[in-house]
């Protein structure tokens, strides 16, 4: 009867070594996958208040835009329009550089997400009406975008 211990034992034995194995090969898969959470914070790295100087930096662009560059008629008046609701956001906006601070900084970014992505496709949508300004408006989406990807909104973890 000791045989029977004996190749019970060895089958004990062996299922714990491949119970160790397989952990250790988890473990080493663990250590292998992409961390995505560290990879998004390398991305976030403008901070609240870099993040309201751009805003504010992006008012005066679309404000001025027109004289400038010589953007005329209907992409004239949109630079004009988005200028203003910026401005606004950024002024009522819970951040640093915000004034009255009653939007919350998620709905400040969510509204960026959309106008950002908006204008990289108006100018080629309604391409007749917004010809002077088809390149402008696809380059501030794609910035706007950029900031969007770029910003931690309101996380005070990560200041750089």
């Amino acid at each position: 009867m000791g045989g029977g211990f004996h190749i019970r034992s060895y089958r004990d034995a062996d299922r714990a070594t491949v119970r160790a194995l397989l952990n250790a090969l988890q473990e080493a898969g663990r250590r292998m996958e992409p961390n995505r959470e560290a990879d998004m914070a390398q991305l976030k790295f403008l901070n609240d208040r870099i993040h309201g100087m751009l805003d504010y930096g992006v008012v005066l662009v679309l404000a001025l835009a027109p004289t400038v560059i010589g953007i005329t008629d209907g992409s004239a008046i949109l630079c004009y329009i988005l200028a203003v609701v910026h401005l606004a956001m950024t002024v009522l906006t819970d951040m640093p550089l915000g004034i009255v601070k009653v939007i919350p900084i998620t709905l400040h970014a969510a509204i960026e997400l959309v106008v950002g992505l908006a204008l990289i496709v108006v100018g080629w949508i309604f391409s007749d009406l917004l010809r002077s300004g088809q390149l402008f408006f696809t380059v501030m989406g794609a910035a706007i975008f950029f900031v969007w990807v770029a910003s931690n909104y309101g996380d005070k973890t990560r200041v750089p």
